[in-house]
């Protein structure tokens, strides 16, 4: 349970006190977070990063009843093995770290209880069928519906889809809602993709509520002959309009509305379904730089490895370089006095899918293992003074039948100047079979961090905005984590409410 206090301090030490306790539980994970499979071998991680006891519990297992105990884990089952209690106490530990656990994290249902008490209506769960993937009608239902409550109930004149991408969600909350979105996003091809998407979801829109009325009409033994109350009330071109720009938290997106839609701007909906790296951040510092025309905030985070962190100082990958400006982590002001860092492999780990994963009960890790024996190869053929480079290889072993093709096809991707020999690359892969049993288990270890790595992104945004003075701000499960891994939203108003002090289940 949780309680939105009425203080603001009070709130503020409740937050700050329950991130500094799981702070300090979270740095003993992070050599672990920040290793990376392609060393596997050849920097000996099992041996470095696992204590002896559990490496002697684990190998006494077999890879069915690690996937089992593991993978079980995942679905709130306290696990338990006589043959491994040191396993066990580990699973439990890293499952008390995920923000499923956390009382700083509401359910979804306790999040609608408390918006009902301040007068929020229900969330509308209809959506356009036969449109979109079933992971994207599941996002765009789920966030439709409370952006819908949250912008009517707080006001708002426009919506602001942040990372709008093909346009989907400004789609829903045109035609549905009858809401004015603004969708921004940074690349030219993806708006583009939009603008030519918004009419087909209008026309599909029309015509899927046109069988609707019929059949409703036929049921009630009625003939609707006002064919016009069908159609949404307004043409997608006049409630739904897409910009092309790279966003920052400068970004004027008040005049932007005023010059795309040639009227003022009251209250602004700030929303982003997935938006990527630091846009999160950048969304978040421009709501709450912006408390005048800024109402309330929907937003939820992706692609974790993207984020540029203030304190780390390794150089950030290409892909980063290209896609993100200003710094995405930390962003409270808690955690950067404490000068912390998660760094780039732990964030990469977060992106994993172990809900997923657990859900499908199998994990392959042939081509994680193929990838850190390669590493071992090149290191013998190339002898590297230094080390090798950064390789990038690429998702190639899907399309081999056995390592000795994965080996041949990367040596000429990267381009190496070396003879591959099909007897000595048989040698090389049977004299580490053993490997292959203790990378399943360490990939297995490492995907049990990754729930603690996301849980640290996304309490430090809950944090900053408090810090801001936005008491206001929750942390919520809004999707199904099987169907769309990245669940966590960020919810927030700017202002406080004089029913803040409701306790919420």
């Amino acid at each position: 349970m949780y309680k939105a206090d009425c203080s603001n301090n009070m709130t503020m030490q409740k937050t700050s006190f329950e991130i500094k306790n799981f702070i300090c539980s979270l740095k003993k994970l992070l050599p672990l977070a920040n290793s990376h499979m392609v060393h596997f071998i050849t920097q000996n991680l099992f041996e470095r990063l696992i204590p002896k006891h559990l490496q002697e519990e684990i190998m006494s297992l077999s890879i069915n009843e690690t996937n089992d105990l593991v993978l079980g884990s995942f679905s709130k089952i306290n696990p338990q093995n006589e043959r491994a209690p040191q396993l066990c106490d580990f699973l439990i530990q890293t499952h008390k770290l995920s923000l499923s656990e956390s009382d700083l994290c509401l359910s979804f249902e306790s999040l609608c209880t408390y918006l009902g008490s301040r007068g929020f209506g229900e969330c509308s769960s209809c959506i356009i069928k036969n449109l979109m993937s079933v992971k994207k009608s599941h996002e765009v239902e789920m966030m439709s519906g409370i952006i819908d409550a949250l912008a009517r109930t707080e006001k708002c004149t426009h919506v602001v889809d942040i990372g709008g991408g093909k346009g989907y969600l400004s789609s829903v909350l045109a035609l549905k809602h009858h809401l004015k979105v603004l969708s921004i996003d940074s690349s030219f091809i993806t708006s583009k993709s939009a603008i030519k998407q918004i009419p087909k979801v209008e026309k599909l829109w029309t015509s899927l509520h046109k069988k609707a009325s019929k059949i409703e009409n036929t049921t009630n033994g009625s003939i609707n002959t006002q064919s016009s109350n069908e159609e949404p009330q307004q043409k997608s071109a006049d409630l739904c309009k897409v910009a092309t720009m790279y966003i920052t938290e400068e970004t004027n997106v008040v005049k932007l509305i005023e010059d795309e839609f040639q009227e003022e701007v009251g209250g602004i909906a700030l929303v982003g379904l997935h938006t990527c790296g630091n846009l999160a951040a950048s969304s978040l510092r421009m709501f709450a730089n912006n408390p005048v025309h800024m109402k309330c905030l929907v937003n939820v985070g992706c692609c974790y490895h993207l984020i540029v962190e203030e304190f780390d100082t390794n150089p950030p990958w290409l892909e980063v370089q290209s896609a993100a400006s200003g710094i995405g982590f930390p962003m409270s002001t808690y955690l950067r006095d404490e000068g912390f860092v998660l760094g780039r492999n732990a964030r990469m780990l977060a992106a994993q899918p172990p809900d997923r994963i657990s859900h499908e009960g199998t994990l392959q890790t042939e081509a994680l293992f193929y990838r850190a024996l390669l590493e071992v190869y090149l290191e013998k053929k190339l002898c590297p003074p230094n080390g090798l480079p950064h390789f990038r290889v690429g998702k190639i072993a899907k399309k081999c039948s056995s390592f000795q093709e994965y080996v041949t096809k990367s040596v000429q991707r990267l381009g190496l100047n070396i003879q591959v020999d099909d007897g000595e690359l048989q040698e090389l892969y049977d004299s580490h079979s053993e490997n292959r049993k203790q990378l399943h288990v360490f990939f297995l270890l490492r995907l049990c961090v990754a729930p603690a790595i996301e849980a640290a992104i996304m309490l430090d945004r809950l944090l900053y905005l408090r810090e801001q003075g936005i008491q206001d701000a929750y942390l919520t499960q809004l999707f199904d984590p099987v169907v769309s891994p990245r669940c966590y939203a960020i919810v927030a108003f700017n202002k406080i409410s004089s029913t803040a002090s409701q306790t919420v289940q």
